[in-house]
């Protein structure tokens, strides 16, 4: 089992900025829509979504709070159908992700 995930349309944009200014991203995703692999469209209205990040370098010469990462995130409203069988999906999902003995994810693994 498995889910589908169709976009319309993906931008990203990254910029490096000169000296302390640091650099800034944005990524953009249209018309996104799911299915599962019964082909069951799960959600009703296709997701706009946008992220914008803003970034410091780490050794310029500012405060902590003034070097953390901005991020603006957008999405539009969602309603997801979630039946048994998807519920099976993303419990059989979490428990391999999560369960697996040798993820390189985790801390001393990496």
């Amino acid at each position: 089992d498995h889910f589908s995930f169709h976009a319309g349309k993906l931008e990203a944009h990254y910029r490096s900025l000169a000296s302390d200014v640091g650099s800034e991203a944005e990524v953009s995703l249209t018309e996104l829509s799911m299915q599962c692999a019964q082909k069951m469209s799960m959600v009703s209205i296709p997701i706009n979504m946008s992220i914008s990040l803003k970034m410091k370098p780490p050794f310029a010469p500012l405060t902590e709070d003034e070097r953390a990462t901005r991020v603006d995130l957008s999405i539009s409203r969602i309603q997801i159908l979630i039946a048994r069988c998807h519920y099976a999906q993303i419990m059989r999902t979490l428990e391999y992700n999560i369960g697996e003995q040798d993820n390189f994810l985790r801390a001393g693994n990496s």
